[in-house]
């Protein structure tokens, strides 16, 4: 059977594709469920807040012994992702950025961390009513990721060294 790409190209990007899914899927405590398995509080609250939702995802997440939903969709240009307790009150909602839209004193606090750096993904976080934003950097100076937690006021929170996302 005659194949487009070598072998070891292919095999290459199945791995690429399996580890994307992996990361994607989240782990074991977090499963993607049909649309009909979400509680019909969520379902509310989701139409509620965005009638123009474009769904990509449902999941049913366990953290610290508490069932959490979260819906993962298209709106005004972003990804979203909103995550519900089983009465449909929002926990978290975390939302994309582009580079240009991470706030200035976020982009200064991470020349603190690494002099040459560029933001590979970045996301603003709502939970309890704060502000986050995490980022994704590359270090071009070190040759690797991380993962940076700062509060809206652009101090940093938590730093995670990451391996290929």
């Amino acid at each position: 059977m005659q194949t487009l790409l070598p072998r070891p190209l292919l095999i290459a990007l199945i791995g690429i594709l399996y580890s994307l899914l992996q990361f994607s899927c989240g782990g074991d405590d977090e499963n993607i469920i049909p649309e009909k398995e979400m509680p019909q509080a969520v379902i509310d609250a989701f139409v509620k807040g965005y009638p123009n939702g474009i769904v990509r995802t449902y999941t049913e997440e366990t953290e610290k012994e508490t069932t959490l939903y979260e819906i993962s969709f298209d709106f005004d240009g972003r990804t979203i992702d909103a995550t519900y307790d089983v009465q449909g009150s929002l926990v978290e909602l975390e939302k994309s950025l582009s580079v240009e839209e991470v706030p200035e004193t976020i982009r200064n606090a991470i020349s603190l961390e690494s002099a040459r750096f560029a933001i590979d993904k970045a996301e603003v976080k709502e939970m309890k009513g704060k502000r986050y934003y995490e980022v994704l950097i590359v270090d071009l100076e070190h040759d690797r990721k991380s993962e940076l937690l700062f509060s809206d006021s652009g101090a940093l929170i938590e730093k995670e060294e990451t391996t290929d996302e």
